[in-house]
């Protein structure tokens, strides 16, 4: 998207009304442009809400987003996924702008580092990163620390940063050992370059064309650490044999910048041709030296067969949240004109709303993130869609709160009548169980008199037995006695 490369204005706040604010250097958008800007955002916007609406439909559109990532890596490699080869021996070097996302630092493109590290690990190729581009993600880490300590502008200081201050004050001096323990990329010493013993004029050509091409980037550290990726890159790529597929070449360079890679690219033809006795028809075949992440989320997705579309769903709600996030010099411009036409107190007011995310989000969807559409005969609209988003969204929030407390309450009552009739069964069981006991006991109890009383029947019988036998013996004896005295 085209959104990305226009660069913000003016993020200074102004102390008072008479406070002069220069813009920043930038080159003037004619209006066709400017459209094209505003459909960016607006696309991007309405992505985001389809994937909260729809996600059906958000799914078709992600399909979209996968085909354009294949086709364009098949166009521009020429290597169909007929024969899988195995990427156990390819290095995958991260540029600096990926490695942030995977940390975390940009948290618009988190998710999406995340996804992309796990597909090049998944496919077999080695995560790593050399020297020089840990320094440059260490110094873009630490200025925007200080920034954030200085003090300065108190108002808008966090108007344009992405990650917390603790998270960067975590990463502070600790990117290398993270990225190696804990994300698994091992971290290279950057390769000696000795390539102009082998061909002088070719290596001063090659200079030539990458100052040529990056002379108009404005930060020099930036571009340093730029041309030392590009060198590293021609000094461990093997040039003696033709290798005109990605998955042999060993070594490929990783980066968002897609004017870095194709700057990478030429600078690799160029040494292809000027250092090697191989024909043209045979070097422009070869496997380049660099991909976008865009191309290579592209190639491991059709070496897949498609099967995985997690990398580019993540990627296109990158770009998105990215399109769409709330611009430091957006807020700015609308802050001074609020202090410039009402005062200080209603200025304080309006960075009260610009430090609420929905009323930042309702500034970019009204202005489609132009600072240049936030003249003065709109800033009543835009402060009463800022206000109407921040009341609605609180308003929203206490209405969420209330369900949540109702729905809690509700669970609770479900779980306390639960409890009442565990308890009641428990209660009851206990007491079936009881009666059961009780029931048999008395049986028990009628079982054992039964029987006593069949053995006092039976002890009875044998005692008017044995009664009857003493009353006959009795009479004998008498009987006998009186026979005797006869």
């Amino acid at each position: 998207m085209r959104i990305f490369s226009r660069r913000e204005q003016s993020i200074s706040t102004k102390k008072s009304a008479d406070t002069l604010v220069l813009k920043n250097a930038v080159e003037t958008i004619d209006p066709p442009d400017s459209g094209e800007l505003h459909l960016d955002f607006l696309v991007s916007q309405f992505l985001i809400d389809l994937r909260e609406s729809d996600a059906s439909a958000f799914e078709k559109v992600s399909d979209v987003a996968f085909a354009n990532m294949a086709a364009e890596a098949i166009a521009c490699f020429r290597e169909p996924p007929t024969t899988i080869t195995a990427l156990t021996d390819l290095t995958v070097y991260l540029d600096s702008p990926l490695i942030l996302d995977i940390l975390g630092v940009n948290t618009e493109y988190a998710d999406y580092g995340r996804e992309l590290l796990d597909a090049i690990k998944l496919s077999g190729a080695k995560a790593a990163v050399l020297d020089h581009c840990v320094l440059e993600a260490e110094a873009a880490v630490h200025a925007q620390l200080a920034y954030l300590r200085s003090g300065i502008n108190q108002v808008a200081k966090g108007w344009g940063t992405t990650a917390k201050p603790d998270v960067l004050n975590a990463l502070i001096g600790n990117i290398g050992e993270r990225l190696e323990t804990r994300l698994g990329i091992s971290v290279h010493r950057d390769p000696v370059v000795d390539l102009h013993r082998h061909a002088r004029d070719t290596v001063g050509d090659i200079e030539a064309e990458i100052g040529r091409r990056m002379g108009a980037w404005g930060k020099i550290d930036a571009r340093e650490h730029d041309r030392k990726s590009i060198w590293a890159m021609l000094a461990v790529r093997d040039s003696s044999q033709p290798c005109p597929r990605i998955c042999d070449s060993k070594y490929i360079f990783l980066a968002r910048n897609t004017v870095l890679v194709g700057i990478a690219n030429t600078c690799w033809n160029m040494w292809l041709k000027g250092s090697t006795k191989h024909s043209s028809t045979h070097t422009d075949r070869w496997a380049p030296i660099a991909m976008s992440d865009k191309q290579f989320a592209g190639y491991l997705w059709a070496r897949s067969g498609g099967s995985d579309g997690a990398i580019s769903r993540a990627r296109l709600l990158a770009h998105c949240s990215a399109a769409v996030r709330p611009r430091s010099d957006v807020k700015a411009r609308a802050y001074n004109l609020v202090l410039e036409l009402s005062g200080r107190a209603e200025a304080d007011d309006i960075a009260a709303l610009l430090e609420d995310r929905e009323g930042a989000k309702a500034l970019m969807r009204a202005t489609s993130g132009d600072p240049e559409d936030v003249p003065s005969e709109r800033l009543p609209y835009l402060l009463e869609k800022m206000k109407l988003a921040a009341g609605e969204y609180a308003a929203n929030e206490v209405r969420i709160q209330s369900e949540r407390r109702i729905e809690e309450i509700r669970l609770a009552h479900v779980q306390e009548v639960e409890q009442l009739q565990r308890l009641s069964e428990t209660t009851k069981s206990e007491l079936d169980k009881a009666a059961a006991a009780a029931e048999i006991k008395l049986l028990q109890q009628q079982h054992d008199q039964t029987q006593l009383e069949s053995v006092n029947a039976a002890l009875e019988l044998d005692l008017a037995n044995q009664r009857a036998a003493d009353a006959s013996r009795k009479d004998r004896i008498r009987r006998e006695g009186f026979s005797s005295g006869l």
